[in-house]
């Protein structure tokens, strides 16, 4: 951009719940949309920030919510929904969500031209956001629109639905597929990194934090921030089994930190619990992740960021982010957006994660679409059946906990990368490039050609509520098809399944797996075939039902119970 040149602008779609964490129930999208707006508010450089919002109360909440996270002196301007027109100005409307759709048909009273639109994908395993997605392939939006992916694995997951959903258009109304959509750009989200970086006040801090919590100077301390929820987040039991490892390989006690907070009596019921019967020999402390001053120090208190999600809710990861902004080595389940942001034995380790992409899901799909089941269900559901590699986890934590200039090494080259990829300075000049870009795109419009149309497939189900493991097969690293194949993990004697099946973490979502007699058969013709593929499993129980089957399976590889037989392979 040459100098005096004016930085593309977008108005901000505010809805005050959208933009605060100033609530006990904080989630990764609210950090990420008020990073966002104090970004723009800091480094955006525009003459003025347009607010676009149904009231003239709220654009007064949003004046006072930019004076609280920015100390700037700019023009602000509000525009009104019912004065849309008027977006012309900014030319660009920026809405932190993916329902964009809605957006289009407002705007068509003005004319497509008439400014562009730009959305932001956070989880988008819910079915209403699953909807408003599709509704882009019916909506008047233009290729000078924008949908933001925050990872590759997020974009192929949209650009999957919606070629099926535009296939069944095509097929209901004997028409081609819709030939415009708008771009699908992956930036990813941005954090603030001075914000993790160790001040005067963290060194007295974090020897106040260990001296009250009698954490030992010489303690390999592990780190987990983020909601604790096993339902909706991570289901903590693959870390406890991989600490327990790491705690017999070491001969000591390693200390785990949880900073988050529990959203129900029964999930905090089942973490501590679970932390004291799958990892006995780890010293638990759970913390609320909320109180500012653990937010801003407990990463210093800590040697290794320990991250494993398993759950499709999960869509980027930001705290893995903050983990490298404050200097720490990462170990993370190599899933959907952790992959592109932490490289495997630079900043940290990715551990190998595996989930059935062959259909297992229609009857879970089915429950939360009719109602039957929730979207908690829906997910734990799934998740049971998403595998960790507890032992390469395990490995790399006794790798990391032995090598402290390995920890330095990896600690420093994350924070290196946080600092040059991720802060929020580059995230906002990527958002202000791709704006100029819809706004290039918009100028030629007149000149632009008419893509040519695709023809439609054959439609058997509704693309919007696709069996979620093969709705979102690109997450795991390895995918569990018939051809994999499978043995029987050495710890997986008669003790060790008891243990596990009576605990309430592991038996989340039991009712869609097999019973017990049913699963010790399929462990025992495992056993029996030193190693044999799924599809053979599938074969010998065919009187089973097959979906259930592969479930298990899965569920069997996240406990150790079963374990992948890749030489073979």
């Amino acid at each position: 951009m040459t100098r005096g040149q004016r930085r593309p602008n977008a108005a901000i779609y505010y809805q005050p719940a959208n933009f605060s964490t100033a609530s006990d129930r904080l989630t990764g999208r609210l950090s990420a949309n008020e990073g966002l707006l104090r970004a723009f508010l800091r480094f955006g450089g525009v003459d003025c920030f347009y607010c676009h919002a149904a009231r003239e109360s709220q654009y007064d909440e949003f004046n006072a919510l930019c004076a609280k996270l920015a100390d700037y002196n700019h023009q602000t301007r509000w525009i009104p929904f019912i004065a849309n027109g008027e977006l012309e100005t900014p030319g660009c409307l920026f809405r932190a969500a993916p329902n964009i759709a809605e957006l289009a048909w407002q705007r068509a009273a003005h004319g497509d031209a008439h400014y562009s639109l730009c959305g932001i994908t956070h989880a988008i395993a819910e079915y209403p956001v699953i909807d408003r997605i599709a509704d882009l392939m019916i909506a008047p939006v233009r290729e000078w629109d924008a949908l933001i992916c925050t990872s590759q694995a997020i974009k192929q997951v949209i650009v999957d639905l919606l070629e099926e959903w535009g296939d069944y258009l095509g097929t209901r109304f004997e028409a081609a597929r819709p030939a415009i959509l708008p771009q699908l750009p992956v930036i990813p989200l941005g954090i603030d990194c001075a914000e993790f970086a160790a001040s005067g006040e963290t060194g007295p801090w974090c020897a106040a934090f260990r001296s009250q919590h009698a954490i030992a100077a010489d303690d390999i301390v592990f780190l987990y921030v983020g909601r604790l929820n096993p339902v909706e987040k991570s289901n903590p039991a693959p870390l406890y089994l991989a600490l327990e490892k790491v705690a017999k390989a070491l001969g000591r006690t390693p200390v785990l930190i949880q900073a988050g907070w529990f959203s129900s009596e029964q999930y905090q019921d089942l973490f501590i619990k679970g932390a004291r019967e799958l990892a006995p020999s780890v010293k638990h402390i759970f913390l609320d992740g909320r109180a500012p001053d653990i937010r801003r120090h407990i990463w210093h208190v800590a040697d290794i960021f320990l991250s494993l999600p398993d759950n499709i809710q999960e869509s980027f990861g930001l705290t893995p982010l903050e983990a490298m902004a404050a200097g720490l080595p990462v170990v993370a389940s190599d899933w959907d957006g952790y992959r592109d942001t932490i490289r495997d034995g630079q900043d940290g380790f990715l551990i190998p994660t595996s989930m059935p992409v062959i259909a297992a899901g229609d009857d879970i799909a089915r429950r939360y679409a009719t109602r039957t089941g929730g979207y908690g269900g829906y997910c734990a559901s799934t998740s049971q059946a998403v595998a960790v590699d507890i032992d390469a986890c395990a490995d790399r934590c006794v790798q990391l906990a032995r090598d402290p200039e390995l920890r330095r090494a990896m600690g420093a080259c994350g924070q290196a990368r946080a600092r040059t990829r991720y802060d929020w300075p580059h995230i906002i000049s990527s958002y202000q490039a791709l704006w100029a870009e819809l706004a290039a795109r918009r100028m030629a419009a007149a000149t632009q050609e008419t893509p040519q149309q695709t023809k439609c497939g054959n439609i058997t189900h509704d693309p919007r509520r696709q069996d979620p493991f093969l709705r979102f097969s690109t997450y795991p690293s390895r995918p569990l098809t018939g051809n994999t194949r499978l043995a029987l993990h050495p710890a997986a004697d008669a003790q060790t399944r008891s243990n596990l099946r009576n605990n309430g973490l592991v038996r989340i979502a039991g009712l869609i797996f097999l019973d017990d007699e049913e699963a010790d058969a399929v462990l025992d013709f495992i056993a029996a075939s030193n190693s044999c593929r799924l599809d053979d499993v599938c074969s010998a129980f065919a009187q089973l039902d097959v979906q259930t089957l592969i479930r298990t399976v899965g569920w069997m590889l996240k406990y150790n119970l079963l374990t992948l037989d890749e030489t073979a392979s």
